[in-house]
């Protein structure tokens, strides 16, 4: 028996398999991740108000609705500053925020439409805006910015009258497939939604390709001692 080609053999099939580790740790991002709709205005007087966190782990359509605002569009500086919709753990570091950070979306991700009414009537909004959004590593759909002098983050033209409601509806593909949202009742006991601020960190897979390397390490000893 050639025990040296036994082990080579060993060898080969222990990197083979570290290699599909890697890489199923590698496609295992999936999409997890509470978004806010934030809208900030005058009353008179600041407002900066936002809604419940709502998951973002399936396909569907979501909704994000603020009532009994009062924003009035008279006066300086009074009027609508910001609406926009965003990753709920990068609203709350704020600058804190980790540098490198990025969403938790899976790789097939995509908003597919984004709607916003404001009163209750349906904003136009410019084209490019999904496109454009998009582009950012951190979800940050920002539809209206009247703080930024240049412009650019301006994709609506509000009316001039005292906003009482705003209302975004998003639709997406998570990219993790699965059943559409609205399969499984709010709060099913039955369906476990993992904590976005404990992302996987594929410890697991680590730990496969870890163990495979101690046992090629072996065999290439186990080889330097026969020969």
């Amino acid at each position: 028996m050639n025990f040296k080609k036994i082990i080579t053999g060993v060898l080969v099939g222990a990197m083979a398999v570290s290699a599909m580790a890697v890489s199923a740790f590698a496609e295992d991002a999936k999409t997890n991740v509470d978004l806010q709709m934030v809208v900030v205005g005058e009353k008179p007087g600041w407002s900066d108000t936002r809604t419940e966190k709502q998951n973002i782990s399936a396909d569907g359509t979501y909704t994000f609705k603020l009532e009994n605002l009062e924003i009035d569009p008279t006066g300086d500086p009074s009027g609508l500053k910001v609406i926009y919709l965003k990753d709920a753990y990068a609203i709350e570091k704020d600058q804190n925020l980790e540098e490198g950070y990025k969403s938790p979306l899976a790789e097939g991700f995509s908003v597919t439409n984004f709607t916003l009414k404001i009163n209750g009537k349906d904003v136009a909004i410019n084209d490019g805006f999904i496109d454009k959004m998009k582009e950012n590593p951190v979800f940050d759909y920002c539809v209206f910015n009247s703080w930024d002098a240049s412009g650019n983050s301006n994709y609506i033209t509000p009316a001039e009258e005292t906003i009482t409601s705003v209302e975004i509806a998003i639709t997406v593909v998570s990219g993790n497939g699965g059943a559409p949202v609205g399969s499984n009742p709010v709060g099913d006991p039955g369906t476990a939604t993992p904590d976005k601020n404990q992302p996987n960190t594929g410890v697991e897979g680590v730990a496969v390709v870890a163990a495979l390397a101690v046992v090629a390490a072996g065999a290439v000893m186990i080889v330097k001692k026969r020969k």
